[in-house]
């Protein structure tokens, strides 16, 4: 069976960012019931804080929140990491973040 071969991502950056900011409460954090690592996420201005870098995503967790929680956390953004023509958005690896030098999960993005 062949795989599919998926588009090149042609996102900048920042469109990385609004994509998965958008993922992440219309997937999982917009209604209830919501899975426990929506209240662990750090927001700004009601969004979570998420910064890409090329092909890694960093996402602001709360320092409060357990391996689990962030790992959790992490399996789901990275699944949800495809734009609204379900192409991969370009991120490959998922990093939760909480602060710096303190990743409490990583975990790559399956395409």
């Amino acid at each position: 069976m062949r795989r599919r071969r998926s588009a090149p991502s042609s996102h900048k950056d920042a469109e990385k960012e609004a994509l998965v900011q958008e993922n992440i409460d219309v997937v999982y954090c917009g209604e209830d019931p919501k899975p426990k690592w929506c209240g662990a996420l750090v927001r700004k201005n009601g969004k979570p804080v998420v910064v890409a870098d090329g092909t890694s995503l960093f996402v602001a967790i709360k320092a409060s929140a357990s391996k689990t929680v962030a790992l959790n956390a992490c399996r789901a953004i990275a699944g949800a990491s495809f734009d609204d023509n379900a192409y991969p958005i370009g991120f490959r690896h998922v990093h939760m973040q909480a602060g710096p030098e303190m990743f409490l999960a990583d975990c790559d993005v399956l395409s």
